[in-house]
């Protein structure tokens, strides 16, 4: 099948450039505009590891970009459905691969790609990978003979895996975890349970046994703030504050949410489609109060109806990719600013104040840091080190209320732990102002 825009006759392809022209030139570029995807695999997954480097698996092969996404070439032999994937680095990255339900590997990568060798046969159906650390990973999925579904463990990068635990399938099939340490995650499974693990997979809580609607993805950026998604036509939405021992549900009814990436406890995403034929469109929403509200944000163009959003990756803040499908053709969009108009100017008034963990923390030598000030005013935001000592000021100015993300550069300074400091409207010695708050980061070169 020909590529989405190969495909196009003359008139087609005309409306697309003056489309596209109009929207660019009016400023719809800060939303997600589609890209040229140059083959007719249909898009699983997305993954890029900084503004250059990435990789797209589809349903038979393994593409890769160094260019941010302008050119794409086939990484690996096609070998089927090249999915569920992990990339650890712009070097290393491994996926699943074969067209059976028993699975047929796992393919594993050291060089970017260039290479790639068969490192796991168990004859199992994975269907997510979670990585803790560059070696440390966990893979949860399912197999026929035994019939049950597992938690499996690597240790050394993806290169051997062990079983930790294994369940019959009539608790239901896990489809995706999350872990904030080498001992502490979550699981989600197909029937809408929502389970606690400890111990690196010894121990598992049920902490929500939910209505029954299958739960797809769960991401926790914290021991206690997590979400979970899925459903098919209610509650495919759970949001906690307090590690899961409560969980609230968020029903809403014909739509299905797929994945989810939070940067940090307040800014993340989420993307979905509507299993009703022609009832809607995939969308993206954005979230910039930790999932209480939601945003949907535009699609240049949108995309036609039977399509489908599959997996979506946030290099930062602002650049972000997602892919799809649309009647077998790839879907590819990209933004450059976090999907709103402006990251950096005010694009909506929080409540009150926020200051959000610094993302990626740890990072090497640029992060992002984003705030929110409900009413405006002067405000100051500081870096120290761990002696207490100003290192710089990334902002010291007059704003309006709004969300906003700066940058810190931290390449001319030594690796270490170092803390930022939101202050809006403070005077400091008389202790009046009205907003101040502290943080962590960590930077490793």
């Amino acid at each position: 099948m020909q590529n989405s825009l190969e495909g196009m006759n003359t008139v087609s392809r005309s409306w697309w450039t003056l489309f596209l022209t109009c929207a660019l030139s009016s400023g719809l570029q800060g939303q997600w505009v589609q890209q040229t995807f140059p083959y007719s695999d249909g898009t699983a997954g997305v993954e890029f590891t900084d503004k250059l480097t990435g990789f797209i698996f589809a349903g038979d092969c393994v593409y890769g970009t160094t260019d941010g996404g302008s050119t794409w070439e086939i990484r690996d032999s096609c070998l089927g459905s090249a999915h569920p994937f992990a990339v650890l680095d712009s070097a290393t990255a491994l996926y699943q691969f074969g067209f059976s339900v028993l699975g047929t590997g796992i393919r594993r990568t050291t060089d970017g790609g260039e290479t790639w060798v068969t490192v796991d046969t168990l004859p199992v159906l994975y269907n997510d990978f979670e990585f803790v650390t560059r070696d440390i990973g966990y893979a949860v999925g399912s197999s026929a003979n035994p019939w049950e579904t597992f938690l499996r463990k690597t240790t050394d990068g993806g290169n051997e895996w062990r079983t930790v635990r294994s369940f019959d399938l009539t608790l239901g099939i896990l489809q995706a975890i999350s872990f904030v340490s080498e001992a502490e995650g979550w699981a989600v499974t197909n029937n809408g349970t929502v389970y606690h693990i400890i111990d690196g997979g010894l121990t598992w809580t049920v902490q929500d046994s939910g209505s029954g609607e299958a739960l797809y993805d769960v991401d926790f950026v914290t021991s206690d703030s997590g979400w979970a998604v899925g459903g098919f036509f209610n509650t495919p939405y759970r949001r906690t504050v307090d590690g899961g021992q409560t969980w609230e549900s968020y029903p809403w009814e014909g739509r299905s949410l797929g994945q989810i990436r939070m940067l940090n406890s307040e800014l993340g995403w989420r993307i979905g489609h509507c299993p009703l034929v022609g009832s809607c469109v995939p969308f993206i929403e954005n979230t910039i109060d930790g999932g209480l509200t939601w945003t949907e944000q535009e699609l240049i163009p949108p995309p036609p109806p039977l399509s489908r959003f599959f997996s979506i990756s946030m290099v930062d803040t602002k650049l972000g990719f997602v892919v799809g499908v649309a009647s077998g053709v790839p879907l590819l969009y990209r933004t450059e600013t976090g999907g709103v108009t402006s990251v950096d100017n005010a694009s909506g008034r929080p409540a009150g104040y926020f200051l959000s963990q610094n993302y990626p923390n740890p990072f090497n030598p640029i992060t992002d840091v984003s705030f929110g000030i409900g009413d405006g005013g002067w405000v100051t935001l500081m870096i120290f080190d761990l002696l207490g000592r100003e290192v710089t000021r990334i902002v010291n100015e007059e704003l309006a209320g709004g969300t906003y993300t700066r940058q810190w550069d931290a390449s001319r300074h030594p690796s270490g732990i170092y803390f930022y400091r939101l202050q809006v409207g403070y005077t400091e010695g008389g202790l009046t102002g009205d907003f101040v708050e502290t943080k962590k980061l960590l930077l490793l070169k």
